[in-house]
């Protein structure tokens, strides 16, 4: 018992010294959510800004104060209350607004042509092309709506039907059991779980295998087997490796409710998100259970390998099951208690995430959840104890190649023990 506490402080303390580590505990995740959600706060914030039409009175282009037009048609008699008369000027003709131009007095007007209530054309006329420049297109279609309808309410929804809004469901969990989240949310938020999940396995169970095959490629597992059983070595492992792979998690689960709660106020969608009971007490079992998981597949894999080079081969096939869900994730927003959604919950190999998965997206019977996580802790005990069959001095110490006939051959023989 003290040999497997001597490893698990070793394991510990040495993970947590390193910076690559601490990236990816705390930037890494950053940069997920600002790619998940930033794309989305900023279009929400770039349509509560333009959703005023008396927004940007002062106009980007150049020093210009003015929304200078030329009512051909004769529409433009009134203004609505929130627009100031000193934000327009009219221009007679188009010879004098193209005067202005020249003279620098201002670098583009809008031209509304006679004809149109028939075309519906509104022709913005520029010094020079600008694809990024600020252009009044929304302003003179909220002022000719509000002309033609004398509604200014009428006018914006009109000039701008598609603005941000912040949907709340009000109708009763019976009637809608196969989804708990509307809006854009129903898509993200099951792919932002696949994710986060998949990669807080895969990088935490790799960890297992970088200490193994360091340690072999080093020839530093000689040194420690004159003094420590194979055992041992991969129980301390395991331990010591488990308790930084449940610190990671709590960062990682500590700051996605932070940002649940605190950023409901900057992305609309977030609104919509209501997760659970229990859910973070699934999230955290789960993760545990599927480190553990592969985790032991990881270290196996170390023991056989001579280099963590030629280990890197073979750990693709191993994390293919939780591949698997990644590639059907939009399942799990559009049929969360689907066929295939429920099998990839159930399937021990792909249960840490996908069932995870299933709890974020919509209700889970809970005799489903119940018996996912016991055929999840089955395997993982088993997997636990055949990957300590592979941890044998003559594995330790082998510096041969790896390839498939010499894993076939240590399956056999340890499923033969």
């Amino acid at each position: 018992m003290r040999n497997i506490w001597i490893v698990l402080r070793h394991e510990f303390v040495t993970t947590l010294s390193q910076v690559s580590f601490w990236v990816m505990t705390f930037l890494f995740p950053l940069v997920v959510v600002l790619l998940t959600f930033g794309s989305q706060w900023i279009a929400q914030s770039a349509g509560q800004s333009s959703s005023s039409p008396s927004s940007g009175t002062a106009s980007s282009s150049g020093s210009t104060q003015w929304y200078s037009f030329i009512d051909q048609a004769r529409l433009i008699k009134n203004i609505p209350g929130d627009v100031s008369e000193t934000m327009l000027r009219r221009f007679p003709d188009e010879p004098s607004a193209r005067a202005a131009i020249q003279a620098g007095e201002i670098d583009w007007y809008a031209l509304i042509p006679a004809d149109y209530l028939q075309s519906g054309r509104l022709i913005i006329v520029q010094r020079s092309f600008n694809p990024l420049g600020d252009t009044p297109e929304r302003f003179f279609q909220y002022l000719l709506a509000y002309n033609l309808t004398g509604d200014s309410n009428l006018a914006a929804v009109i000039s701008n039907p598609n603005p941000s809004t912040v949907i709340h469901n009000l109708a009763p969990k019976t009637e809608a059991p196969d989804s708990q989240i509307s809006g854009p949310m129903r898509m993200m938020l099951p792919y932002a779980t696949l994710f986060i999940l998949f990669m807080l396995i895969t990088t935490s169970s790799g960890l297992m295998l970088r200490s193994v095959s360091k340690e072999k490629s080093s020839r530093m597992a000689e040194v420690l087997l004159l003094s420590i059983g194979p055992r041992e070595l991969m129980s301390g492992k395991l331990l010591g490796l488990t308790l930084v792979a449940l610190l990671q998690m709590l960062v990682w689960a500590g700051g996605s409710v932070l940002f649940l709660q605190q950023g409901r106020s900057l992305i609309s969608g977030l609104a919509q998100v209501h997760l659970p009971p229990g859910f973070l007490a699934w999230v955290m079992i789960f993760f545990l259970l599927g480190y553990l998981m592969y985790a032991s597949l990881m270290g196996a894999i170390g023991t056989l390998a001579p280099d963590l080079r030629e280990a890197g081969q073979f750990t693709f096939i191993v994390i293919v099951p939780l591949i698997l869900p990644m590639l059907l994730y939009t399942t799990f927003s559009d049929a969360p208690n689907g066929t295939v959604a429920t099998l990839l919950s159930m399937f021990p190999l792909t249960a840490p995430t996908a069932m995870v998965t299933r709890l974020a997206s919509a209700p889970v019977p809970f005799w489903q959840a119940t018996a996912s996580l016991a055929g999840l802790a089955i395997t993982a005990y088993l997997l636990v104890l055949l990957s300590a069959r592979f941890f044998r001095p003559a594995n330790l110490l082998s510096t041969s190649a790896l390839k498939w006939n010499v894993v076939l051959a240590e399956l056999k023989q340890a499923f033969s023990w």
